[in-house]
């Protein structure tokens, strides 16, 4: 059985929150972790919205793929800053 995304980045969240790490770098990773899983969670959201808008016209499915890469590149960008 799977979790769902939005339980899993809450409990990560959580974890980052109250684990205890002398040094701080186990809470940080697991933040970052769950930051990066919502940024995914949220481009995937977006690409599957405008596929489904697209279905079916094969223009609208090229701008469609194009319009997906720029989301997802764009959500990639802001995650490695």
């Amino acid at each position: 059985m799977k979790t769902d995304d939005e339980t899993l980045i809450s409990a990560l969240e959580t974890l980052s929150r109250d684990i205890q790490s002398a040094d701080g770098i186990a809470n940080a990773v697991i933040s970052e972790a769950a930051e990066r899983l919502a940024t995914l969670v949220r481009a995937l959201k977006m690409v599957k919205t405008i596929e489904e808008y697209a279905h079916g016209d094969g223009a609208k499915n090229m701008m469609t793929w194009q319009l997906a890469q720029c989301v997802l590149n764009h959500e990639w960008d802001d995650s490695q800053k």
